[in-house]
């Protein structure tokens, strides 16, 4: 494995050992998940190429947790909230001070670039509601991808994209700030009504394909993680499945996520 992605990758659980210390001394529950669930239960660590970690919560737990990492971030980390007009997500990261971690496509005048954790929300979401939920998709996924391009956060690999992203910022006039307050709105909107299934609505893979039975995350158990222990859902099984389908086999060295980053320091 390579020495710098290792590096990373330990920096990283020491994050998620503060992120567990601090859900278990407030009594919320937290869940692994994407990646991070699927290195846990098919390498009981990190899938050896990957360089990030993925928790959530409920809604109400992740507002709760918001606010504690607000007021309680230790000397190496600070929070990155949804509500900051100048980060590139509509969720909220915690990031590691004193870290760069810059990727490639990005601006190097970006304010945040620090390592980071995903901390996203699980919101109800009618899933027969099909055109719908079809529809909320395509419109976060475009919102979401218009305020990252604004403050120099850019993955788009074809021309016909970048040319959307600049067609949306000309004719979209409300800033970041009033974006992610749209975002969340749409979110609350769609799953005002309490249904047998969530979502995390801020995926990369969409929230039609992370949709899940509620049922799932209502208990949890510990999951081996880099010779540590950590919250999952407990019917994590089903979980995978319904996001990477047979997620115990290991996709072709070709379909492996590369290295994205650009500019890399943990020392600084």
């Amino acid at each position: 494995m390579d020495k710098k992605l290792r590096q990373l990758q330990l920096r990283l659980l020491d994050g998620l050992d503060y992120i567990d210390r601090i859900c278990t001394n407030n009594n919320l529950q937290y869940y692994l998940i994407g990646g991070t669930l699927l290195g846990a239960v098919r390498h009981r660590g990190f899938i050896p190429w990957d360089s990030d970690i993925d928790i959530a919560l409920t809604r109400e737990n992740y507002h709760k947790l918001v606010k504690i990492l607000k007021n309680n971030a230790e000397c190496k980390y600070y929070l990155l909230s949804y509500e900051d007009p100048d980060s590139p997500v509509a969720f909220s990261r915690l990031l590691f001070k004193n870290t760069v971690y810059i990727k490639k496509k990005c601006k190097h005048e970006i304010k945040y670039k620090e390592i980071y954790i995903d901390i996203f929300p699980l919101d109800y979401i009618n899933k027969y509601n099909k055109i719908q939920n079809k529809i909320v998709e395509k419109m976060l996924y475009l919102l979401q991808r218009l305020k990252s391009y604004r403050i120099g956060y850019s993955d788009s690999d074809s021309y016909k994209s970048a040319l959307l992203l600049r067609i949306l910022n000309f004719l979209i006039l409300i800033d970041n700030k009033r974006i992610t307050e749209v975002i969340n709105a749409i979110i609350t909107f769609n799953s005002s009504r309490r249904t047998k299934y969530v979502t995390n609505y801020y995926s990369h893979y969409g929230c039609l394909k992370e949709i899940q039975r509620i049922e799932d995350f209502e208990q949890t158990v510990l999951l081996e993680f880099e010779n540590k222990l950590f919250l999952a859902p407990r019917n994590y099984d089903r979980v995978l499945r319904n996001v990477y389908g047979d997620y115990m086999k290991l996709p072709d060295k070709k379909h492996r996520p590369a290295y994205n980053w650009e500019q890399y320091d943990l020392t600084i």
